[in-house]
């Protein structure tokens, strides 16, 4: 009977901590996602300089600067993903993960500003461009679903490698 009260006591604090588990498990998966997108397009940004980032004359980004977020994202959200995953074996973190690139992308969809008036310069500061980049609103949408599915893909693995 003491057991069984015990169990009935103790079932409140076991379910919160269990879901403080998951919601530090996606947060830490976010934190990891955010930091190697930060790191990705930091270093491309200094590999390969502002010309190879914009088309001429404009603030539009080139083709191969969208090339580099399909991989910095993808890679970002997977190792997000298998984090998260390793940390909550449950999957609630990685269903919490999903939710949080899903919406955080759904509203960076809806601040799309215009275009900016000032014409681009060849020398470019790292706040100007962070400020008046244009990307177009596909590459936004891809990104957001390419990362939500990379951070599954990454969970998966997670799952398999521990069997």
């Amino acid at each position: 009977m003491t057991f069984l009260f015990w169990r009935l006591v103790t079932w409140p604090l076991r379910f919160i901590a269990k879901s403080f588990q998951a919601l530090g498990a996606s947060l830490v998966g976010y934190a990891t996602m955010g930091v190697m997108v930060a790191a990705g397009i930091a270093g491309a940004f200094h590999l390969f300089g502002t010309e190879w980032l914009f088309q001429p004359a404009s603030w539009n980004v080139s083709a191969g600067w969208i090339a580099v977020s399909i991989v910095t994202g993808a890679t970002g959200a997977f190792a997000g993903g298998l984090l998260c995953q390793r940390l909550d074996r449950s999957g609630k973190g990685t269903k919490l993960l999903v939710a949080a690139i899903v919406i955080v992308g759904g509203a960076a969809l809806f601040q799309a500003g215009e275009a900016p008036t000032v014409v681009r310069g060849d020398a470019v500061e790292r706040v100007e461009v962070l400020r008046s980049a244009v990307q177009p609103l596909w590459v936004s949408v891809r990104n957001c679903v390419l990362a939500a599915m990379a951070a599954l893909v990454g969970s998966k693995q997670a799952q398999r490698s521990r069997q």
